[in-house]
């Protein structure tokens, strides 16, 4: 894989892209590689050099924190690319619009953008799927009753862990909803086990305090499921989470680890 064109026979970029989908065990071998040291290994009476990769490698996930990826994130450079905004992502469909002779106002492209959460791909199918019922103009009632075009409302264990400690004035049981569409509490546990003693000064412990008490329960009924294989009290296990939302929460932004 060296391009054939240039003078220095550089090796090509290799994109890995959703690698976060990668089994660990190919992250582990894509780490091997990257981090070899060269060596020399005797192959009967010839010795071979056994030369590390030196190909620049873009790996692509859309969660950073996947368990496949924990051993490749300490030897890589991370850039975090955030996602459009609803203004932005207007303004293209508008172009897009343009250019397919689609009629369609800028407070319907609004609308779209917002319901799409900055997914260019799921709104740019809500365009070619009215453009293909041959609609000369689209209102915002054809934005509303589209099948399609919402994004996925699957939150990652990061910014679950992040809404976790950040305090929210908008909806009480949006928390609650943050934690669910999460799915692994277990992991959400451990991320609070990992930050709460950080995120809150608190020189006689009693947050510590409230905040195990939360943990413990959340054990218990864990393992009594688990143990008796019942999940009539699976519920209770995302409002222990809930509750320590609710002890450990701050205004201020914080920088939190991920174990």
């Amino acid at each position: 894989m060296r391009s054939v064109l240039d003078a220095d026979r550089r090796p090509n970029c290799l994109i890995l892209d959703e690698i976060d989908g990668a089994p660990i065990q190919t992250v582990e071998l894509l780490v091997k590689w990257c981090t070899a040291a060269a060596s020399k290994k005797e192959d009967g009476k010839k010795k071979t050099k056994a030369q590390p990769l030196k190909r620049p490698v873009i790996a692509i996930c859309n969660d950073l924190y996947a368990t496949s990826l924990r051993p490749l994130r300490p030897v890589s450079l991370i850039v975090t690319v955030g996602s459009i905004t609803s203004a932005r992502l207007a303004a293209r469909l508008s172009i897009v619009a343009k250019c397919e002779k689609l009629r369609i106002n800028p407070r319907v492209l609004s609308a779209l953008a917002a319901r799409a959460q900055g997914d260019i791909r799921a709104a740019l199918h809500v365009l070619s799927f009215l453009k293909a019922r041959a609609k000369a103009q689209v209102n915002i009632e054809d934005v509303e009753n589209a099948s399609i075009g919402t994004k996925d409302n699957a939150k990652s264990i990061m910014q679950a862990l992040q809404a976790l400690f950040t305090v929210t004035d908008t909806d009480p049981n949006a928390i609650l909803k943050t934690i669910q569409a999460a799915g692994e509490y277990d992991r959400l546990i451990d991320g609070i086990f990992e930050n709460y003693l950080t995120v809150r000064s608190d020189s006689r412990l009693l947050i510590a305090s409230e905040t195990m008490s939360w943990l413990r329960l959340y054990d218990t009924i864990n393992s009594w499921i688990l143990r008796h294989q019942n999940y009539s009290l699976y519920s209770m296990l995302p409002i222990c989470v809930a509750r320590c939302h609710s002890i450990l929460a701050t205004r201020q932004p914080v920088k939190l680890r991920f174990p």
